[in-house]
C-alpha cells in the first residue's frame, strides 16, 4: 500500500525566488491566524473554528 508520493523538482532562480516569494506569504499567513487563534481564546476562552479563520481572509 502506498500511503504518499515524494516529488523533486529542480526549479531555476527566477522560479525559486518566486517559490520563496510565496512561501514567505504563506508563513505569514500562518503565523497571523495563529496570532488571531492565541488573542480570541484568550478574550473570550473558547478558540475559533477553521471556518472563522478562512472567513478572515480577504476575497480572491
Amino acid at each position: 500500500m502506498i500511503l504518499n508520493y515524494k516529488y523533486e523538482i529542480y526549479p531555476n532562480e527566477d522560479q525559486i525566488e518566486v517559490l520563496e516569494h510565496w512561501i514567505s506569504i504563506c508563513r505569514q499567513q500562518y503565523n497571523s491566524a495563529l496570532l488571531d487563534k492565541k488573542n480570541f481564546y484568550k478574550e473570550n476562552g473558547k478558540g475559533l473554528s477553521r471556518g472563522e479563520l478562512q472567513r478572515q481572509l480577504p476575497p480572491r
